[in-house]
C-alpha cells in the first residue's frame, strides 16, 4: 500500500518519496517525515515532531480542524 501511495506522489505531484522500514517505536510518523526529508541523525524525528507541533500552535485554526480535543497542548 505504502508503495502505491508513494509512486502516486512521485508521479502526480512530482515528489520524490521512498518506502524504508522504521522502527515502530511510538514516534515513527515523525522518523518516516525525517526520512522523507533527508534528515538523520538521534534526533532527527524530534527535531520534525517539534517543528509540526510549533506550526500547529502557532496555527490553531488548523490544529482545531484536525483535533477533537481542540485547544490541548501537546
Amino acid at each position: 500500500m505504502l508503495r502505491i501511495i508513494c509512486d502516486k506522489a512521485s508521479n502526480e505531484l512530482g515528489v520524490n518519496c521512498t518506502v524504508e522500514n522504521v522502527a515502530m517505536d511510538g514516534n515513527c510518523l515523525f522518523s518516516s517525515m525525517a526520512l522523507q526529508l533527508g534528515r538523520t541523525g538521534s534526533n532527527a524525528s524530534l527535531a520534525v515532531w517539534t517543528e509540526v507541533m510549533d506550526y500547529l500552535d502557532f496555527n490553531r485554526e488548523i490544529k482545531c480542524n484536525v483535533s477533537l480535543q481542540c485547544g490541548l497542548s501537546y
